[in-house]
């Protein structure tokens, strides 16, 4: 749309100035100036009933605020949120197409005083039921929102919330989202173990078998020790016999 409007004005400079060039070419620069000078006095004569500003029909008079009807299990804090308000509808078919004109104004009115998002939504199960549903960032920019209703947007609300098919008037239901505890990782209660206060070796040791002690080795024990070193000693002289032939 910024691509467009852009496009449209560059090309009418270019237009406006092949005009006012072929004219001063033609006319002279006397005659295209008076020439400008009446257009523009005729664009002025017609400024006041072509006029698009249409805020003086408006009525800003704030609405009063209104309490909340229902008793919360627990007040949100204040920038508790996001906060999701919803409004169900049960609409007559002969004023669906009314109650769609009215939901237009509706939705740019929320729009206008605090809501970043806005849906309208029909339920397939039960016939001529709609839901708005409207997110707000916090619970005090619902509160704000409140606020900054004017009598005019109060009204048009009410003759919107007036085509609901009952007794009274459609129940609003404000929720707050738990997104954010869901995202947030688990914390863990126990506690870490504390460290040693002196040092310890964990390195891995053999186990050594204890030594006797006081005790005389056996007879046998010292025999078979006698009987390895002379079979050691006979194999060294028979090596160095064959090395000697």
């Amino acid at each position: 749309m910024n691509g467009t409007i852009i496009m449209v004005s560059q090309r009418a400079l270019a237009f406006g100035g092949i005009i006012w060039g072929s004219a001063v070419a033609t006319a002279g620069m006397t005659y295209t100036l008076l020439g400008a000078a009446v257009l523009f006095l005729i664009s002025l004569s017609l400024a006041y009933p072509l006029s698009i500003d249409f805020t003086g029909a408006l009525n800003f008079d704030p609405a009063p605020v209104t309490t909340f009807s229902d008793k919360f299990v627990y007040t949100p804090q204040a920038h508790d949120g996001p906060m999701s308000i919803t409004v169900e509808f049960k609409i007559d078919c002969a004023h669906g197409r009314q109650f769609m004109n009215l939901m237009r104004e509706v939705r740019l009115i929320h729009l206008r005083n605090g809501a970043y998002s806005w849906g309208l939504h029909e339920d397939l199960v039960r016939p001529n039921t709609f839901r708005l549903e409207m997110i707000v960032p916090s619970w005090n920019e619902h509160l704000l929102q409140k606020e900054r209703m004017t009598k005019a947007e109060k009204e048009l609300l009410q003759k919107a919330w007036s085509l609901h098919m009952g007794s009274v008037q459609p129940e609003e239901r404000i929720y707050l989202s738990v997104n954010r505890e869901l995202l947030t990782p688990r914390q863990c209660d126990c506690q870490p173990p504390t460290a040693p206060k002196s040092q310890v070796d964990f390195t891995v040791s053999r186990a050594r078998p204890p030594r006797p002690t006081g005790a005389a080795p056996s007879p046998t024990l010292i025999a078979l020790h006698l009987a390895a070193l002379r079979r050691g000693l006979a194999r060294f002289d028979n090596s160095s016999t064959s090395r000697t032939a």
